[in-house]
């Protein structure tokens, strides 16, 4: 499908907007029960480790879909993948409503972690196949403002709904968001799934990890620090004494940082021409937020210091997020739109599902600080990676 950008605006291309409620409805679901899961574990009895594990199974799932969805896509197409893992992702969300019981708790999210990631690759890859490669990085950002607005709604909402009301009624929300989503697929049109001349040879492939390593490296890295915040910084806030509302604010403060950096990325990334100048920076930012939360944990210092931390980190993670996206979908031919979506997927997700599951677990022993300092010296690893390619490249920074 083929439109001018000059003459026609994204939200004027059909099935932009449908695509973009639904991947609001994706990242809403996600963001309700993020934090909630966790916090039942740990209410109901948990371990830190299970409250962790939920959440790790959820994003291993996600990202062995993930691995198979482009698979699917060239069989099924965009529209038909769309609504089947959206309702993947809803239905089962009602299943801990019977039981918070370990196994059932992990085959739950197991099968929601399948839907949601078959649901991102499959909205990734279609918005790249509609929109003009010139307007790439603008709508890549717009779809990053609706992923950073549903969580700055519906990640403190979940929270705050399942103390003014029951965890119940937040999982009932979750299913209806989900089906939302799946509702939005029958709008988008049927855009054929790019397809390789030739068969991609070890070669190729090769060629594709090393021009997409870079962006994928600092997008699991900045991923597996939001795991940490989500998963570990409400029960960590709760702990120091912090109120529900301020943990409220935290989340939202992390989601609209998120929101308006992703967007403001897309839109630097078009006045360049290319994305790929700001990843360097943002992990900068996303290191600082992290390091703020060790220090405040540590020295006991007010926990309004812990709403400025999410902030701050929401500024470099959502630039991290447009750059590295669009950064990757620039360096490959459209033949393997699909493929590269995936991988940002896994990066994303991955990352996402290590940092809960694997700082999770370092909380448990070093404490929740030492799983923040851990984070920090992860993302600095990943900037060493970005500071690297800009030397060997020459490329200036900004």
């Amino acid at each position: 499908m083929s439109v001018d950008s000059n003459k026609t605006s994204l939200c004027s291309i059909t099935g932009f907007v449908p695509i973009l409620i639904a991947v609001a409805g994706a990242f809403g679901n996600l963001s309700l029960l993020l934090p909630l899961i966790p916090l039942a574990v740990i209410q109901s009895g948990g371990s830190l480790s299970l409250a962790g594990a939920t959440t790790g199974v959820f994003m291993a799932a996600t990202v062995g879909a993930q691995i198979l969805t482009p698979a699917a896509l060239r069989r099924w197409g965009f529209t038909t993948v769309i609504i089947f893992s959206a309702l993947m992702l809803g239905i089962p969300s009602l299943g801990y409503i019977f039981s918070v019981e370990t196994t059932f708790l992990l085959v739950i999210s197991a099968v929601r972690g399948i839907g949601f990631g078959a649901l991102t690759v499959a909205q990734a890859a279609v918005l790249a196949a509609l929109v003009p490669a010139r307007s790439l990085g603008k709508a890549m950002g717009l779809m990053g403002f609706w992923i950073g607005f549903a969580q700055l709604i519906m990640l403190p909402a979940g929270v705050y709904l399942a103390d003014l009301l029951s965890f119940r009624c937040v999982y009932i929300l979750a299913a209806a968001v989900a089906l939302a989503a799946a509702a939005m697929g029958l709008l988008i049109p049927s855009v054929a799934v790019p397809r390789p001349h030739l068969k991609a040879t070890r070669s190729d492939n090769i060629r594709l990890l090393q021009k997409v390593f870079e962006p994928a490296v600092a997008m699991s890295a900045t991923a597996m620090g939001f795991g940490a915040l989500s998963a570990l910084l409400p029960a960590a806030m709760d702990r120091s004494g912090a109120s529900l509302t301020l943990s409220t604010f935290m989340l939202a403060g992390l989601g609209g940082a998120q929101m308006l950096s992703r967007y403001g990325a897309g839109l630097y990334a078009d006045s360049r021409g290319r994305a790929g100048y700001l990843i360097l920076p943002a992990l900068g930012l996303a290191a600082s937020g992290l390091g703020l939360v060790a220090v405040t944990i540590l020295g006991h210092w007010d926990p309004i210091f812990f709403l400025v931390a999410a902030i701050i980190f929401g500024c470099g993670y959502g630039a991290v997020q447009n750059e590295s996206m669009v950064k990757m979908f620039q360096s490959t031919p459209p033949s393997r739109l699909s493929t590269v979506s995936a991988l940002w997927n896994i990066s994303f997700d991955g990352g996402t599902g290590l940092g809960s599951f694997i700082l999770g677990y370092t909380a448990s022993i070093f404490a929740y600080h030492g799983a923040f300092i851990a984070a920090v010296i992860i993302i600095l690893g990943a900037g060493a990676v970005s500071l690297y390619q800009v030397r060997r490249k020459k490329v200036r920074i900004c």
